[in-house]
């Protein structure tokens, strides 16, 4: 879902901007801390966070590691960081379930990181996005892939027959096709059928022959 990528991968760099900590410090004020434990939770956390244990199991996760560094080490930077890093991560996984039109999964992504750090500016903008994405509109056109390969009559009745669609007011088009010649050709077809608004999209390579099209409605400002 190329029209997606773009979009994603634009949020994705605004949710997520963690920086590796320097060094800890080795006192906090006068509070005496075992900076040998310290050292055994963080060691557990990062081992739990590389298994993407992020919150499960219950006594093993790399959250729960975490927060027992920060409760004797308060702004222990290694801590933070890690607590950061969880957050990143669901993001990237509501990215990944939105990419794939799992929007139940995306939100209970977004709640887990929610829950860690409520601050987050990418969770509203992917939850707009998601509401967004989830009303879209959505027609699409498969083709038999030796007929667009010989340019088939038919093929391209079919494609002149759903140009329209594909010029319908905010329509995002994405064009598969075996190679970019057969992608140029199924363009051209559609780009034949009645109508004068532009049809704007992109050509991937893949199998079968396919013509997607989103249609995202505007914002409604008054439910932010």
């Amino acid at each position: 879902m190329h029209y997606l990528v773009t979009l994603l991968m634009t949020i994705s760099l605004l949710a997520c901007s963690v920086i590796p900590p320097s060094s800890p410090p080795r006192a906090v004020g006068s509070i005496a801390i075992d900076w040998d434990r310290v050292e055994y939770f963080l060691n557990r956390a990062d081992a739990a966070f590389d298994k993407d244990q992020l919150d499960a199991p219950t006594e093993d996760n790399a959250s729960t590691w975490y927060l027992r560094v920060l409760e004797i080490a308060p702004n222990q930077p290694n801590a933070i960081y890690g607590i950061e890093r969880i957050v990143e991560r669901y993001i990237e996984r509501a990215i990944e379930a939105i990419s794939q039109e799992a929007w139940t999964t995306a939100r209970a992504e977004l709640n887990f990181a929610e829950q860690i750090d409520g601050g987050s500016p990418g969770i509203p903008v992917l939850r707009r996005q998601i509401n967004l994405l989830e009303k879209a509109l959505r027609w699409s056109i498969t083709l038999a892939d030796d007929r667009v390969r010989s340019r088939s009559p038919l093929a391209s009745l079919e494609l002149k027959e759903f140009g329209p669609k594909a010029r319908a007011s905010g329509a995002r088009v994405t064009i598969r096709a075996g190679s970019d010649a057969d992608g140029r050709w199924i363009y051209e077809q559609l780009n034949e059928s009645s109508g004068k608004r532009p049809i704007r999209g992109e050509i991937e390579i893949g199998l079968p022959p396919q013509v997607r099209v989103l249609i995202i409605p505007l914002e409604d400002l008054s439910e932010s």
